[in-house]
């Protein structure tokens, strides 16, 4: 059994036309009158179609290349490769390109079309699920939020108590669950909602707080992050990022590489319409708890993103994926929230200087590691 086909060396552009054919489980050839043995067991496909020629090449160490053209003799030998090799060759038929193609397509209407669709997905995911979930991010950002040192989380007991106190001002009978509350020593300034019921607040927010009732601004925003499961969310559409990714990155190594960036950025943003539900949630609860929003808004401006001339690569990078909406647009909104809701409640137990104190100590007494 003879196939046509054209021999490239892979060093130069010089092609030969040869007639490789079946033998004791290689395919045989000769080239300038030398007999050439390429083992099935140590073929692989480059590319091909079933309707288009098929390249062949040697491995390991050699640049040979080998092109059959198209036709059912082409298919026999790629079913004999298959059966030496044990895997499936990219010859693919025009169905497995439509299949393919639709599959590719829905993944990504899910990952920039589907959030109702994610949305909902998210909020049928059990609580245990969740927390794994939760686990899991936490262990993907400790290391970037610790510049890869040993993590350590600023705990005493009277700073958790403040931090619960200032919790408790926040519950409602909508939403009466407490979340745990977490200080991380860390020069990354930020706070984090973890999936299934963990707010990570770093220490260097902390430092840059004048006044408790920031905190609890913050608190409200990331708690609406968990009720709502914004975090789970992306999860899933993570999840779909990831398979569309792996689908076309299989065999590259800068792709997976690429692909695990992406994936942690994910974790650290939400979508803008998230955002824009958590400044809700956290405008309800404050004023839901009679505490005044000119707090929350007094940071956020002081918080604003410097001029973007001379930011740094990192600067300009976090500019660009940020989600939240520009700090002037976002005070307005939230004092036009705040007053439609009419005259808050008395405030019933504001945080004590001491009690704030506790917390702006807390990571002078920092022992536990992770």
């Amino acid at each position: 059994m003879q196939h046509c086909a054209l021999y490239n060396d892979g060093l130069t552009p010089e092609t030969a036309e040869v007639s490789p054919q079946m033998s004791a489980g290689s395919l045989v050839f000769e080239h300038k009158g030398e007999p050439c043995r390429w083992p099935l067991s140590r073929i692989d496909a480059v590319d091909g179609w079933s309707s288009r020629p098929l390249r062949l090449k040697r491995t390991p160490d050699t640049y040979e290349r080998l092109t059959l053209p198209a036709g059912s003799r082409t298919d026999e030998i790629v079913r004999h490769i298959r059966m030496h090799r044990g895997i499936r060759l990219p010859v693919i038929s025009k169905f497995g390109v439509a299949a393919l193609t639709a599959v590719v397509a829905m993944v990504c209407w899910g990952i920039f079309m589907g959030d109702v669709t994610t949305r909902f997905i998210a909020s049928c995911i059990p609580h245990d699920v969740e927390k794994a979930m939760g686990r899991q991010a936490m262990e993907s950002l400790l290391p970037l939020l610790s510049l890869n040192t040993t993590p350590e989380w600023c705990t005493s007991a009277e700073s958790q108590a403040a931090l619960d106190a200032m919790q408790s001002e926040l519950l409602s009978p909508e939403d009466p669950q407490p979340y745990e509350i977490r200080i991380l020593h860390s020069s990354f300034n930020n706070a984090l909602a973890i999936p299934g019921g963990t707010i990570l607040v770093t220490s260097a927010l902390i430092n840059d707080l004048q006044h408790p009732d920031e905190l609890s601004g913050i608190l409200a925003h990331e708690r609406t992050h968990i009720t709502q499961h914004h975090g789970t969310t992306s999860y899933v559409r993570n999840a779909a990022f990831s398979m569309v990714l792996k689908m076309f990155a299989a065999n590259s190594d800068t792709l997976r590489m690429i692909g695990g960036s992406a994936q942690a950025l994910m974790l650290l943003r939400f979508s803008r319409e998230a955002e824009d539900a958590a400044d809700s949630g956290a405008v309800r609860a404050l004023h839901r708890a009679g505490i005044p929003i000119s707090r929350l808004q007094d940071f956020l401006v002081r918080a604003a993103p410097p001029p973007e001339d001379g930011d740094t690569p990192l600067q300009l990078i976090d500019r660009y994926l940020s989600t939240h909406p520009d700090t002037p647009h976002r005070v307005k909104a939230m004092q036009a929230q705040y007053d439609a809701l009419g005259t808050p409640p008395p405030r019933q137990s504001p945080l004590s200087s001491r009690q704030w104190q506790a917390v702006k100590n807390a990571c002078s007494r920092r022992t536990d590691q992770l």
